[in-house]
């Protein structure tokens, strides 16, 4: 129920849930996720939807939503919606919603905005319609969708034009530990080292730095994803 000031001087809410808002995301995309949609309203006026099933999912309602259209849902496991990063974002006008793809001002506006600053805090588009072989989301079928990876990858991302699958593959046939590190600085001005380390069995060894903030994730594939602040 948080209200910030439009650029109009209306007051708005950051966003606008259906109508069980029974809606949950992990809680670092949920930060993130609020202060992108404080930006959207306090620039350009205007806020995003999210429907019933647009964030977190437990694996029985993933099931069923699979069993239910298996055409645009991916299976229980293996969906975003699954780990709590994955969010659904809709535009709600006039008793209806709309795709950020609809013809219409809002929706040209707030898709602008999004393609242009998702990044910044972390989101990006996660079924690109170009993307469709290497996702294997049919071309235009879930382009609501969007998932938090982080700032650092999300930039990386947007300004290579990757999706999830190819940069998860460009760090692990690229930029392995102790080879050539992937280093960048972000358009927020935040520098950034990122390398990968495979797995090698039931224990595996990931070298990280002292002195500095880093993260460890692993791809859920083959090893772990090192990202270091410097």
């Amino acid at each position: 129920n948080e209200k910030v000031t439009a650029p109009d001087g209306s007051v708005k809410s950051l966003y606008q849930l259906a109508g069980s808002q029974n809606i949950s995301l992990d809680s670092t995309a949920l930060t993130h996720f609020k202060a992108m949609c404080r930006a959207l309203v306090t620039e350009k006026g205007y806020n995003v939807y999210i429907d019933n099933n647009g964030g977190y999912r437990s694996y029985a309602t993933q099931d069923a939503l699979y069993k239910a259209n298996p055409k645009i849902a991916v299976p229980a496991g293996q969906s975003d919606h699954n780990s709590g990063y994955g969010i659904n974002m809709a535009v709600f006008m006039n008793g209806r919603v709309y795709k950020f793809s609809d013809p219409n001002d809002a929706c040209r506006t707030i898709l602008a905005w999004v393609n242009a600053n998702a990044h910044k805090y972390g989101f990006v588009r996660r079924y690109d319609p170009a993307k469709e072989s290497h996702t294997g989301m049919p071309a235009g079928l879930d382009d609501w969708h969007s998932r938090y990876v982080g700032e650092p990858h999300a930039f990386y991302m947007t300004q290579n034009n990757l999706c999830l699958e190819e940069y998860i593959a460009v760090l692990e046939n690229y930029y392995a530990y102790g080879q050539n590190h992937l280093k960048f600085t972000t358009d927020t001005g935040k520098t950034y080292e990122i390398y990968f380390v495979a797995q090698t069995g039931g224990t595996t060894e990931v070298r990280v730095p002292t002195g500095k903030s880093y993260t460890v994730s692993g791809n859920n594939h083959s090893g772990f994803i090192v990202t270091i602040e410097a």
